[in-house]
């Protein structure tokens, strides 16, 4: 008749005993003409115009993968105008949600001419508004509820075996895919990741249970569609640093979000994260929880016998702890439940080991040791994990620390780090937590010019959208920051971005911010509160925050004249 079917199969182990089958189900509506078979060909002769839809199903999760034929029968049913309507219905109920304005004269040159422009010294604060708009389309394509999570490539992998086997990273890069989708109005998109680390918590205890002997769940640096959690990869799988860091992004949703069956919802698998880590830290000479073995990802340091990876206590195992057990403690006291273990998680919360600042130089130290980088320039900022994506490291609470990672962080940039996009996408984001608007400006053109693909693509090499995502959170960071129990608004804007509006921008505590601003000047903003409360807001600068009184879903709107 009128339709071609694919169908096949993989296997995602060695032994084959788990195949996975796919097809992909095509059906030709023709106006006009006919359409007729010639072997595994269908031909379209004489017709007008053609509507060609297609549906694609696999058998992951126990699905059945031929309902890609009823999906495309139905499919049939609704006119193509509908459906392009019903499409871009959705997507712009997205898309719209957000508007960022950055200023610059338009312009008609096409994107790789302006990135181009940009590798040459050329200011063009539109195509940075552009870029995060670009980030957050990415996420809604590729990440929707009911879905899998946006892995490197997204929904645009052309691989039959794709880099990094098209998998999930949880040592920076799955994570650093959703940093944006809270702060920049996609929390919807945030829920297919929730649901996949929901969803390892059966593979990831099993591997805590037989591997490990311990309770709760663990991942390590690797995962996939499969839940895969035990160590993999070489050295670098030696982490079990996935489940907690992955927990972050539970918290975090909860932050922007506040609703207490959620929170009731996802206790548990912060529970069993925690619990795992209880069991996996030792204690060292001075009493102090730490771990060993330890690895930072993926960075290895000089020994008198040559360069090594594990050690004892690396930094962002203690600050991912921190953080666990801290997101852990925070949910059972919102829900008034576990007063026992609440007491047992603020007492092995003081007992964590401190961060180490080198007596030598004064930066901070990546591991418990003051060891010496083999690579001096790495890519990775492991060690800043504290200050960003985390929150325990900030101006104002821990100033010397923050002081410290900036001798760390200039020590790295000076021999050569920041090479791959997602890394200088990182230093984006951290600058943006120093503080230093134009020094995030530098390393956003940085990345526009040379790790960006002609059609805007991250690129590691090869093509990764990490980069595009830490791009639009690094400008989040810019025009707002709610990390540190105040609402700061403006903290970083580059010289560059004289003037701009933004409208839907999100921060912790469920609320909504509009606000516009002309030569680098905040001239107005609003901001909405989904539950109310009283918030400290700050406007611009280190200026003294203001108590803002928030009634629900009424507005409070500051003006330069008011």
């Amino acid at each position: 008749g009128d339709s071609l079917q694919l169908e096949g199969k993989l296997t995602d182990d060695l032994s084959g005993k788990r195949p996975l089958h796919f097809m992909a189900s095509l059906r030709v509506e023709h106006f006009g003409g006919n359409v007729f078979h010639d072997g595994d060909t269908l031909l379209v002769e004489a017709a007008d115009s053609i509507v060609i839809r297609v549906a694609l199903a696999t058998s992951w999760n126990g699905k059945n993968h031929k309902r890609a034929i009823t999906q495309v029968d139905a499919a049939v049913r609704t006119p193509w105008q509908e459906q392009r309507h019903r499409h871009r219905r959705e997507h712009r109920r997205l898309f719209r949600a957000f508007q960022i304005e950055l200023g610059g004269r338009p312009t008609k040159k096409p994107l790789a001419d302006r990135i181009i422009g940009v590798r040459n010294g050329d200011a063009d604060p539109a195509l940075d508004a552009l870029m995060t708009q670009y980030g957050r389309y990415l996420l809604i394509a590729s990440s929707r509820p009911g879905c899998l999570p946006a892995n490197l490539q997204g929904i645009w992998n052309e691989h039959y075996i794709a880099p990094w086997g098209s998998d999930y990273h949880t040592n920076i890069n799955l994570q650093m895919n959703y940093w944006h989708a809270e702060s920049l109005n996609l929390a919807e998109c945030h829920t297919a990741l929730i649901d996949f680390v929901e969803g390892l918590v059966a593979s990831g205890s099993v591997v805590a249970r037989e591997h490990y002997a311990m309770r709760g769940w663990v991942v390590h640096h690797n995962t996939d569609i499969y839940g895969h959690a035990s160590p993999s990869d070489g050295i670098w799988g030696i982490w079990p640093m996935g489940a907690a860091w992955l927990c972050e992004h539970l918290m975090e949703h909860w932050r922007y979000r506040p609703d207490r069956r959620y929170l009731e919802r996802i206790y548990p698998v912060l529970k069993g994260a925690a619990e795992f880590l209880e069991d996996w830290v030792i204690t060292n000479e001075k009493g102090d929880f730490t771990t060993s073995p330890s690895y930072s990802p993926e960075n290895m340091f000089e020994t008198a016998a040559g360069p090594a990876a594990l050690t004892t206590g690396a930094t962002m195992d203690l600050q991912i702890i921190r953080a666990c057990w801290e997101n852990t403690l925070t949910a059972a006291t919102a829900l008034g439940m576990d007063d026992t273990y609440q007491q047992r998680l603020g007492q092995m919360i003081h007992r964590i080991a401190p961060i180490q600042i080198s007596p030598k130089d004064g930066r901070l130290q990546e591991w418990q040791e003051d060891y010496v980088d083999a690579e001096p320039g790495h890519r990775h900022f492991s060690h800043a994990w504290g200050a960003f994506p985390g929150s325990q490291i900030t101006p104002g609470d821990t100033p010397d620390l923050m002081a410290a990672l900036r001798k760390s962080l200039d020590q790295r940039l000076a021999a050569g780090s920041g090479h791959t996009g997602w890394s200088r996408a990182w230093l984006a984001c951290l600058e943006a937590r120093f503080l230093n608007g134009d020094v995030v400006g530098e390393h956003l053109h940085l990345l526009i010019g040379h790790a960006l693909h002609p059609n805007g693509f991250g690129d590691h090499p090869p093509f990764q959208m990490d980069a595009n995502f830490g791009f639009a959170s690094a400008v989040s960071e810019c025009l707002l920051q709610s990390h540190a129990g105040v609402i700061h608004v403006l903290p970083a804007v580059p010289t560059a971005w004289v003037k701009g509006a933004v409208t839907g921008l999100c921060a912790r505590g469920g609320l909504k911010i509009d606000m516009t601003w002309d030569r680098h000047q905040l001239t107005s903003f609003s901001i909405q509160a989904e539950r109310g409360g009283v918030f400290p807001v700050r406007l611009q600068g280190n200026s003294d925050p203001f108590m803002v009184k928030l009634k629900p879903r009424v507005p409070f709107q500051w003006t330069v004249a008011s």
